[in-house]
């Protein structure tokens, strides 16, 4: 039995680092860093980990774990997050409610079931600025619901949609401050989480201890067989409980701790759907494939070095297009080689490193020549706001010709940096006259507007006073409902719909996120995202 398990097998991603990560190429110059207001979440969890973690060996799946250990602290820069003792997990966060620019008691007399299930409508599809609120939302320290109970409903609503966002280590942070082996709904998702950044040890070692943890038996014949106990595994995977786990998992399993036998039979039919157990098992036996179709949660583990570049790249946009990666990680593995092909994600990187080059010279006619090409680019696949962060402070005080400075300019409204308006090309002035007015905040009902129904309904949602029914929720401190009604109105086609943009800005502004509304105006305005 042991000889038969020597064999090489695949290694297992590695775990990773916060979603905000490390930058794995040029640093931000610390001015480009300087931003009005409030920090958003992914910002402050990348300040926390800016300095150099210790590159850790990729996990072995099948390397037994150390019985008795119980999971470190896990911990971010200088913070180290440790489970807390309270009533109730909705009180837990990582990002203090001043640091967030929100009331700590922003949920008010909303109950919590009611939270969890306007948090659940919401998801990355939807402007730049957004994402970045609902993610601080998401971490911010605040006061719980008033009827909030010791297991955290909203809590575990909150881990849901991060895992949705792709944000993965802040949900592991925030799963681990609330000590998952403490409750079975709250180890399952932190098995998952593990599985998914490439290392479930911690959760094998409490589920060996505590078998009770969880009803799956799927997930003790995986952990058994970490630990090295063959024979048990072996006899969960043959005994009655068995056959509770679905069949295509069963199967795997039955391979995972049969390598040979599984080589003999050869590769199954792929699974369309595979849950994070079922995608390492497969990953372990070399059939893991591309993460591309699956969950957000899922590209993390293409971010590995295990993986080849390409498969590295597209995961990181993929996290990028939601908010869950830093923009200057993505600039990282933009920028680690030249481009092996053309076409698609390589185009992408041909024209960043361009831009990159030309900037780093401080060359302004290859800069205006780079600029458009980058932005075109980088708006095929949705990626122009990380363009803009990454660029647009770097692009400050060159001369350059006319259109190159006045996508400059649009680039630095959309990178939260404004800087004056370069002189108007023809038939611009009244658009980017209103765009200085939203990013200045001196928009009025005598500012001129382009024509379209979309600038006045950003105008109207701009200035409007609230409504009579957002007025009642705000009389009776429920500002918290009226910001998730906000959001939702601007999911997805709801940018598309100029009278529900109004009244998403106006519900976004009563809840008293003023600044976060005029930069959503500005990526309507800004950005391609309708039709």
């Amino acid at each position: 039995m042991a000889a038969r398990r020597r064999g090489t097998q695949p290694t297992l991603v590695a775990g990773l680092a916060l979603v905000s990560g490390l930058a794995l190429g040029p640093v931000i110059p610390q001015q480009a860093r300087a931003q009005e207001g409030p920090l958003s979440a992914i910002d402050w969890l990348s300040r926390a980990t800016e300095a150099p973690l210790a590159t850790q060996p990729a996990p072995d799946p099948r390397a037994p774990d150390q019985p008795g250990q119980p999971a470190p602290p896990r911990q971010i820069g200088d913070i180290t997050v440790t489970p807390l003792d309270g009533p109730t997990t909705d009180a837990l966060g990582l990002l203090p409610a001043d640091r967030a620019g929100l009331p700590r008691a922003l949920w008010g007399m909303t109950s919590a079931a009611t939270l969890a299930e306007a948090l659940s409508a919401l998801g990355p599809e939807t402007l730049p600025a957004l994402q970045g609120l609902i993610l601080t939302l998401l971490v911010a320290e605040l006061d719980p619901p008033r009827d909030a109970e010791g297991r955290g409903a909203l809590f575990e609503a909150r881990l849901d949609r991060l895992m949705a966002f792709g944000a993965l280590e802040p949900a592991l942070a925030l799963v681990e401050a609330a000590g998952p082996a403490t409750d079975p709904a709250l180890f399952a998702r932190w098995f998952d989480m593990l599985l998914l950044s490439g290392d479930a040890g911690p959760a094998c070692v409490q589920l060996r201890a505590d078998p009770t943890l969880v009803a799956d038996p799927a997930a003790r014949v995986y952990c058994a067989a970490r630990a090295g106990a063959w024979e048990e595994a072996e006899a969960l995977l043959s005994g009655p409980e068995a056959q509770e786990i679905a069949p295509p998992l069963r199967r795997a399993l039955a391979r995972f701790l049969d390598p040979e036998a599984a080589y003999d039979a050869g590769r199954p039919a792929p699974v369309a759907q595979p849950t994070p157990l079922m995608w390492q098992i497969l990953d372990a036996l070399g059939e893991g494939g591309t993460t591309a179709q699956l969950p957000l949660a899922f590209a993390h583990a293409d971010l590995g070095s295990s993986a080849g570049w390409k498969s590295r790249l597209e995961a990181a946009e993929r996290l990028a297009r939601a908010g869950a990666l830093t923009p200057n990680r993505l600039l990282g593995l933009y920028t680690q080689r030249v481009p092996a092909a053309s076409g698609g994600v390589w185009d992408r990187v041909a024209a960043v490193q361009a831009l990159d080059t030309a900037l780093v010279a401080q060359a302004p006619e290859a800069v205006a020549a780079a600029l458009p090409r980058a932005w075109s680019a980088m708006a095929e696949a949705e990626l122009e706001a990380p363009l803009a962060a990454l660029m647009a402070d770097r692009l400050d005080g060159l001369a350059l010709d006319p259109e190159a400075a006045a996508l400059a300019w649009r680039m630095a409204l959309l990178g939260g940096h404004p800087a004056p308006a370069p002189p108007p090309l023809p038939g611009a002035a009244r658009r980017d006259g209103f765009l200085a007015a939203i990013a200045e905040d001196r928009l009025d009902t005598a500012t001129p507007l382009p024509p379209g129904a979309m600038p006045a309904a950003i105008a109207e949602g701009l200035t409007a006073a609230p409504d009579a029914d957002t007025a009642r929720l705000l009389a009776d401190s429920r500002h918290g409902e009226v910001l998730l009604h906000g959001l939702a109105l601007l999911q997805g086609s709801g940018i598309e719909d100029p009278r529900l943009v109004a009244q998403g800005l106006r519900a976004l502004r009563a809840a008293g996120q003023d600044r976060i509304a005029r930069r959503a105006a500005l990526q309507l305005l800004l950005l391609d995202r309708r039709g």
